[in-house]
């Protein structure tokens, strides 16, 4: 089924504000038009990336982009997302930085994130601070400069960090944390769980039970439990093959493929 074209003007439609917070905030704003991405692969002081896991988490990363651009299409968004994985000339970057799978906030990974941008574009300065510099160096005049996605190759739950209005201007530059796994444990479904965090900087939630914003009223979160797609990216993401997922109608509207809220909301 093809869904009629989204616009970049939304009606003004009434909506819990918590609901729509992480929207049109930060660099990655809105998933239209066209959108870099850049996925940096770094390495931990216990698990090193090896060629084989790069190389097959390379083809994650390709899928989740190819997925969200034909997803996009069902909902008559033009989005293309730009990508480039670094670093090019090795398997990943070295910090001497502790890199961990806590979740936490962004500050609590501000030391490897501003290293390893350092090491990449050979200048010392923060995530922030480097931010043009690494993106014009490898996807120059192609989008606006969206997201990092840094991928570890550790077992632990990944995460994204949107921008939060009330957070230090710091954070506008949105970033997210993959795990990959890591000795003798590897996630099957990694393409699935990226286009999620993707989605998530892009101003989605996450719908499971659990983990629905807990600031939203009662009265959202009872419409998402009962109207909720049962086959979203944003319900349960690691444990099926990409495919077998679709982007719902609510994660539709809060990244911008649609204009207007689904009907069931309050």
């Amino acid at each position: 089924m093809r869904v009629e074209p989204a616009s970049l003007e939304r009606p003004d439609v009434a909506v819990d504000p918590e609901l729509v917070k992480f929207c049109g905030q930060g660099s990655a704003s809105s998933l239209l038009g066209n959108q870099n991405v850049i996925f940096i692969f770094v390495d931990s002081l216990t698990t090193l990336w090896s060629c084989s896991t790069r190389r097959r988490v390379e083809g994650d990363c390709q899928a989740a982009v190819e997925w969200l651009y034909d997803q996009s299409q069902r909902y008559g968004g033009a989005v293309k997302l730009n990508y480039r994985v670094l670093p090019e000339e090795s398997l990943a970057v070295r910090v001497s930085a502790t890199v961990d799978a806590k979740k936490g906030c962004p500050q609590d990974h501000k030391l490897w994130h501003d290293e390893a941008a350092s090491v990449l574009v050979g200048k010392q300065g923060s995530l922030t601070s480097l931010w043009d510099t690494l993106f014009s160096g490898c996807l120059p005049r192609q989008g606006s400069s969206a997201a990092v996605v840094f991928l570890v190759h550790l077992p632990g739950s990944s995460w994204a960090f949107p921008f939060d209005p009330s957070q230090h201007e710091e954070w506008q530059m949105e970033r997210a944390n993959i795990y990959s796994g890591g000795g003798d444990y590897d996630y099957t479904y990694l393409a699935s769980q990226i286009a999620h965090e993707v989605l998530h900087l892009f101003g989605a939630i996450d719908l499971r039970d659990s983990a629905i914003p807990s600031n939203i009223s009662p009265a959202t979160a009872d419409a998402i439990r009962q109207n909720r797609l049962q086959i979203s990216i944003m319900l349960q993401p690691n444990n099926q093959d990409l495919q077998n997922y679709q982007v719902d109608d609510l994660t539709a509207y809060l990244v911008g493929w649609s204009n207007r809220p689904p009907a069931w909301l309050p």
